[in-house]
């Protein structure tokens, strides 16, 4: 005989909606869908025509400097429809407003990326004209590999009798990264030598984020591992990982360079990389679950999911970030995701879970307690009283969710 429980309390509170609906996946809402993004993206894809590619070539002079961008990426993601405007886009990346010369740059390496006519030419001679030379270089980051044409445009740049200020120098490395190849790899290389730390350490880390291993030097490394700079040596270190296989040495070169040097981002983004290789690191990256810029400390608490330490400091710091909602919701995004990684040994946090209230994190927390099992049963069941549920309803609702299966 199949019993049936009705829950007594009309307007249910958010635990017991995530645990019925969300947890059980019977009509749960699905806002990040992709499958769902992706059917829109082919109907409006077919839906565009040569009219509205002309309205919005049109846009790129005419709007304001808002509309101008928004005309812009637009045109970034029609692929071949938007071949007619790329004379237009190309016109953008010199515009006076710097922001819309750099959307514009980016749409046209977006299509030159998807392979569209004339895209991949504009941004080669953008290289030449000194108000779109910015967006033409980040335009060929965007286009990636499909713009190895351009490698020898480039490297000039990198030459010290070529005038040009350091920061389009910046930005020539980290092109000649995202595009890759014998020459631009030779090139980087070069600059592990060069006296201006500011491209040692864009080099390095170029090549280290592009995950390139063959092609380098044995002596060109071993110089990079040497240097004076410590975010130089760690990305040397973590690039030298990738050949050796190794993480010891750069584990520590990388916590070193957490503690002392200036590109956490890049750091905590490769200790991520290494996973479980990575797990001694994780006082000093808790430590930066308190960091003022919110990118760190979310960066932080996608690392510490991926090393697998649970100690109670661990989870600690990470349940307290499920609150860290100061510049945004990207931390708290990741603290969630990293406690459901975390898995069973992350349960002492679903309390606290359970009480973050936002619907958009829904999913996210649904996942999670999935990810934690049977363990996260009994902090379940006290929140679940907490509101009132007898012992009958929360044995119906677990059965609901599968956490006893």
């Amino acid at each position: 005989m199949r019993t049936h429980i009705r829950l007594r309390r009309p307007e249910w509170t958010l635990c017991t909606i995530l645990v019925t609906v969300l947890l059980s996946g019977c009509g749960a809402e699905e806002p990040l869908c992709a499958d769902s993004s992706r059917d829109n993206g082919k109907r409006q894809s077919a839906a565009l025509t040569d009219s509205r590619v002309a309205l919005l070539a049109d846009q790129l002079t005419s709007g304001a400097a808002p509309e101008r961008c928004r005309a812009a990426l637009e045109l970034s993601r029609m692929g071949t429809s938007a071949e007619p405007a790329i004379p237009a886009l190309e016109r953008a990346m010199g515009d006076s407003e710097p922001e819309v010369s750099m959307v514009a740059g980016f749409a046209v390496g977006r299509l030159a990326r998807a392979r569209v006519p004339l895209a991949l030419s504009a941004l080669v001679r953008g290289l030449e004209v000194d108000k779109s030379r910015l967006a033409s270089i980040g335009g060929i980051s965007a286009a990636g590999d499909v713009a190895r044409v351009a490698d020898s445009a480039l490297i000039r740049f990198l030459d010290d009798s070529f005038k040009c200020d350091d920061n389009v120098r910046i930005l020539v490395v980290r092109a000649l990264a995202a595009i890759g190849g014998d020459k631009a790899i030779a090139a980087l290389c070069d600059l592990f030598s060069s006296g201006k730390v500011e491209l040692r350490r864009e080099a390095i880390w170029g090549l280290s984020g592009a995950r390139v291993c063959a092609g380098i030097p044995s002596e060109a490394l071993e110089v990079a591992l040497n240097d004076a700079d410590v975010d130089v040596r760690a990305g040397a270190a973590y690039l030298n990982w990738g050949v050796t296989g190794v993480p010891r040495p750069a584990v520590d070169l990388l916590i070193e360079a957490l503690r002392e040097g200036g590109m956490q981002h890049r750091v905590l983004a490769a200790l991520t990389e290494m996973g479980p290789y990575a797990a001694k690191a994780s006082v000093d990256t808790v430590v930066l679950l308190r960091a003022p810029d919110w990118g760190v400390r979310a960066a932080a608490a996608t690392a510490l999911g991926r090393y697998g330490c649970s100690d109670a400091g661990v989870v600690g710091a990470l349940t307290k970030a499920l609150h860290d909602s100061a510049d945004g919701v990207g931390v708290q995004f990741a603290a969630i995701q990293a406690l459901g990684e975390l898995g069973p040994s992350a349960a002492s946090a679903v309390p606290e879970l359970l009480r973050i209230e936002e619907r958009r994190f829904r999913p996210l927390i649904a996942e999670s307690l999935r990810r934690m099992g049977k363990s996260a049963v009994p902090h379940l069941q006290t929140r679940l009283r907490e509101e009132g549920l007898s012992n009958d309803e929360i044995s119906w609702l677990e059965r609901q969710i599968g956490l006893l299966r």
